[in-house]
Parts: C-alpha cells; structure tokens; sequence
C-alpha cells in the first residue's frame, strides 16, 4: 500500500506514483495533480497556489463551484431568504463568482490509498447565510488512479423538503507539464457556445433563456490553439445529455488530457443505485494570455443561471433520490 501523507492544511494521496494534493483548510482546492503515463514517466496537470488571495482565488482554479457557478449578475436570488456574499467574492464589474463553497474547510469522512471523501464543515455556515439550508448537502470523493483522477459529488435530499435550485461545477486549470497549449488540438462534443456581454454574463432577453451560437464560429483550424485562440467561453452540449466531453491533445508529445462526465471509473468505487445522474453537458474554457495552460470547467449549468437558463437548474423533490455529478481528468497516450 502506497503512503498517505496528511497534514493540518493539505492532503496527498499517493497511488503508483500518480499523486494528488487537496487544500483542506480552502474547499479541498486542487493544489498539485502528478499523472502517470504507461511508460511510469509523471506528468504535471495541474499545478495550483494556495487559496490566500483574491488573486489566487480567480486565476488558479481547481475548486468546487455551488450553488452556482461562474458569474451571478445579482445575490438578490431568492425573495424569501437573502443570501450573504462575502465582498472578495465579487470581480471588478461587481458581479459573484463561483458559488459559495470554493474555500468552506472540509473534513475525512472516510480515506483508502486512492480516494478521499470529504464533507464540508457545516458548522456555523447556517448562521452567516440561511439560504444553505435550501440547498442539498454534498459530499465529495476524489479517486486517484493510474494516469486519472475522478471526482464525485452527491447530493443529498433535505429532510422533509424540496430543495431550492442549484447547479454545480469545477474549475480546473489542466497542462502538460511546460508544454504550451499554443499547438495543442481542442477535440470536444460540445454543439454551441452562449453569447454574453462585456461582463461574461450571458445576454438573454424576456425569454430568460440562452442565446446561443455554433462552436465551430470559436474553434476553428480543426481545433489547433495558436497565438490568436482566445476563449474564455461557455460551451454546451445541445444534442444530448451523455457523453460529454472537452479534450486538449498535445499532438507533438503524443498526449493528451481527456475531460468528461463518464461513469465507467466512478461506477467501480461508487453505488450508483438509486441516485440520479447530473450530467455536465457545459464546459466554461479559458486560454489565459500565457498560452501556459487551459481552464476547462465541467458544469450542470452556465453562468446566471438564477436568471436566465433557468431550465438547467437542479432540485431534489420532497423525499426525491439523491443526485450525483462525475467529471474525470485522465492523461492518455495519442
């Protein structure tokens, strides 16, 4: 069995080489994923900073988003119960970002060589903003393998009540090693992308629906990234709910790193009965001007989408199944 190194403020696990450090103290941020190719060669995929700043905080990725995710236009989200938005949490055209769990501390419920779960510390959250209480707890089991990481989140029914709306997502930074994306390939099934304004929030009209436009106006070149690439974007899957997926191939290297929603790993650690699945058929993307890495963020919803999209939110009904979201990082030979 391979060593698990744990501290106070991070965790490692260790499997074969593959590694995987999580920022307890910050909303399990992802702080380094070390991935190991068929040759026992490591490849770094992620490599995050400390969750210390609103620097750190926008630009290094790798944390949970929930309730919402990417940009709300307003906190004024429910009528009945207002919800408290820390003021760093706000970018400088005054609009909140990504949820309000991303630096919650959370605690072991359970460890083995290659997975983790993990709950929130609820403890004294409810008081600062009572709008919790009308979402679903979650718990989160992160699954290092050879050469992939999976994470899952279950969401869990409120006792006695039908949930509010929510949607949730991840924000990971991936790259291969210090190869630059400038030359990798995008291979995705992603149909459309959603218009937005010059503050990233989609544009939508009475309807509170999407606008939405061809991916292949954005992806051009049969997919090569180069030096004019610049996203920073909602995709979405229009033509079905399974198999989604956003991929970057390191053609060159002869790898890439796959991103999707698939059950085929989580399904070997997890009881995937009487739970609903939450597909991610939206992936946010951004090309930071470095050229260094890329944002490829699954989610179950877009931006707003307590104002418009309205349709993409999820809920669990009064004595409802519990409801579940997968998405994987995998490192695979081309």
């Amino acid at each position: 069995m391979e060593k698990i190194v744990k501290s106070s403020l991070s965790l490692l696990l260790n499997y074969k080489g593959n590694t995987l450090e999580l920022d307890l103290l910050h909303g399990a941020k992802i702080l380094s994923l070390i991935l190991i190719d068929k040759s026992h060669k490591p490849h770094k995929i992620i490599e995050g900073k400390p969750f210390d700043s609103v620097s750190s905080f926008t630009a290094n990725g790798s944390f949970l988003m929930y309730p919402w995710v990417n940009r709300l236009e307003s906190s004024v989200i429910s009528s009945e119960i207002p919800i408290e938005i820390s003021p760093d949490r706000f970018d400088g055209n005054g609009t909140a970002l990504h949820g309000l769990f991303a630096d919650i501390e959370r605690e072991i419920i359970e460890q083995t060589e290659n997975f983790v779960v993990l709950s929130p510390k609820y403890e004294g959250i409810y008081e600062k903003n009572p709008f919790l209480r009308k979402i679903p707890k979650f718990v989160e089991k992160f699954i290092i393998g050879e050469g992939r990481l999976s994470v899952f989140t279950e969401f869990l029914p409120i006792k006695g009540d039908i949930s509010e709306g929510f949607a949730y997502g991840y924000h990971p930074y991936v790259q291969l090693d210090e190869n630059e994306i400038n030359g990798a390939k995008i291979q995705t099934n992603m149909s459309d992308f959603i218009e937005v304004d010059d503050k990233l929030l989609p544009i939508y009209g009475s309807d509170k629906e999407y606008r939405m436009k061809n991916v292949n106006l954005l992806i051009k070149n049969e997919g090569i990234i180069d030096k004019n690439t610049n996203l920073d974007h909602c995709f979405m899957n229009s033509k079905g709910s399974e198999g989604n997926f956003f991929n970057v191939l390191w053609e060159k290297e002869g790898f890439g790193v796959f991103v999707n929603d698939f059950n085929d790993i989580v399904e070997k650690f997890v009881d995937l009965k009487e739970k609903e699945k939450i597909f991610m058929r939206f992936f946010q993307v951004y090309t930071p001007g470095d050229l260094k890495r890329i944002a490829i963020e699954p989610q179950s919803a877009g931006a707003n989408a307590y104002f418009c999209g309205k349709q993409w939110l999820q809920r669990i009904e009064k004595g409802g199944k519990a409801k579940y979201g997968v998405f994987n990082i995998i490192l695979k030979e081309i």
